[in-house]
């Protein structure tokens, strides 16, 4: 089997609580693990990006505006449900824009 799942590639994670969220892949553990037996991978992405600072906002709100949550999360990606759906980029960005973009 081809191993497209590698560390740096950016993916969007179908199911659980940050479905629709995209993420990069930090760690591959194609092998398992002796506590995960199935091959997973480890994926950190943004749960809460910025929200949109107006002129009228304090300082107090737009620090709170300001505010990025991110998470990590263990993600199974061999099963019937595919955890996690790669993109054609990784996380060195795409050649036309130079960021990363997931299509």
């Amino acid at each position: 089997m081809v191993k497209f799942l590698k560390p740096n590639k950016a993916v969007i994670l179908l199911q659980g609580r940050f479905a629709g969220h995209k993420a990069t892949i930090v760690r591959n553990f194609d092998d398992g693990t002796r506590d995960r037996a199935y091959g997973h991978c480890l994926v950190a992405g943004i749960a809460k990006y910025p929200s949109k600072i107006i002129r009228k906002d304090s300082a107090k709100k737009q620090a709170k505006k300001s505010r990025v949550k991110a998470f990590i999360k263990l993600v199974n990606y061999i099963s019937y449900h595919a955890n996690a759906l790669h993109s054609r980029r990784g996380s060195e960005g795409c050649r036309v824009c130079r960021r990363a973009c997931v299509p």
